[in-house]
């Protein structure tokens, strides 16, 4: 569900239909990339209750689990938001921004395999988990740690194209 601020931002068509300059797209860019952070900061919020209770010997259901808000462009999404969280220099080269950005993707695959994979997750929760719901939580989060392994295979293969193409 979107806030009341997500609600009221330009869609792309208000953008392009204006100029259609780079800059209206910059800015459409900045504002989704805006919408998605705070998505994954809301997540992250929701999973650090969840993942500090791990002492409780309250049961776990499916709708307890702090879903990821999608898996789509997850390894990115949390990437931009270890980046945010670094210095940006006003003079930085395209070469330290990409190497920012692959270590920043680099710590962001760290903490989601960490967080999703079933053995780890399944080591942490397992004993919690209602009956009912266990294979299909565990299903899901098989679902979530593929899509964070796709993706950082596919970034670390662009990543590697990127930089045979610069030399």
């Amino acid at each position: 569900r979107l806030d009341a601020r997500e609600e009221n931002e330009p869609t792309p068509e208000a953008y392009i239909s204006g100029f259609g300059s780079k800059s209206c797209s910059r800015d459409f860019e900045e504002t989704r990339r805006s919408r998605r952070a705070r998505r994954w900061a809301r997540h992250e919020k929701r999973w650090l209750a969840f993942a500090s209770d791990e002492d409780s010997t309250r049961a776990i259901s499916y709708d307890d689990v702090p879903w990821p808000p999608s898996t789509k462009g997850m390894l990115s999404a949390v990437a931009d938001a270890e980046m945010a969280d670094d210095e940006t220099e006003p003079k930085e080269t395209d070469a330290l921004r990409t190497k920012k950005r692959f270590v920043a993707t680099r710590r962001a695959y760290r903490r989601l395999v960490l967080r999703w994979h079933a053995d780890k997750f399944a080591a942490r929760f397992s004993a919690r988990l209602v009956d009912a719901d266990a294979d299909l939580i565990m299903a899901r989060v098989g679902d979530v740690s593929r899509a964070v392994v796709e993706q950082w295979s596919r970034f670390v293969q662009e990543s590697t194209n990127e930089e045979k193409r610069r030399t």
